[in-house]
């Protein structure tokens, strides 16, 4: 191992999840029916469905829109709740003894640039570098591997 390089661990996570969950045999409801769907998308959703939702085992999802009215949550109002104390839908942060303020680095899976800026303020980070991950649901892992590289290079001490 190269001695420049600097130990990095997980010290903590936190977690939100958006609303009540959805069993899948409500999807539709949230998401909304097909009716005038081409044929193939009909045939598609017939056939691959049922197969998608019995093969992974999720039995049920959370959506940042609510079934009823359909409000988006955007990403880093959803994230910053992630990093607060507890409340509705949230996991307590197990921050390690480190305060959000003091992150070197953040890091968010977005798809409006806005919502980076808005977690940092709501996270109460005066300063810090900030790296959107654009990779549909893969963006988690992703976001992990960039962090632990940086850090281990040093270029930051939290993230």
């Amino acid at each position: 191992m190269n001695p420049s390089l600097q130990r990095v661990c997980v010290v903590g996570t936190g977690s939100f999840l958006p609303n009540d969950p959805v069993p899948n045999d409500r999807l539709d409801d949230v998401l909304g029916h097909l009716p005038d769907a081409p044929p193939r998308v009909q045939s598609f959703i017939k056939n691959m469905g049922p197969r998608m939702f019995s093969g992974g085992g999720v039995e049920q999802r959370h959506f940042a829109i609510d079934p009823e009215t359909q409000p988006a949550d955007a990403h880093g109002r959803s994230a910053g709740r992630g990093g607060r104390p507890p409340g509705p839908g949230v996991r307590q942060p197990q921050t390690g003894g480190h305060r959000p303020a003091a992150a070197g680095l953040l890091e968010l899976r977005l798809q409006h640039a806005t919502d980076l800026a808005l977690l940092q303020e709501r996270l109460g980070i005066p300063k810090c570098a900030e790296m959107e991950i654009h990779s549909n649901c893969s963006g988690v892992g992703k976001a992990m591997q960039i962090a632990y590289d940086a850090l281990r290079l040093g270029r930051y001490r939290t993230a």
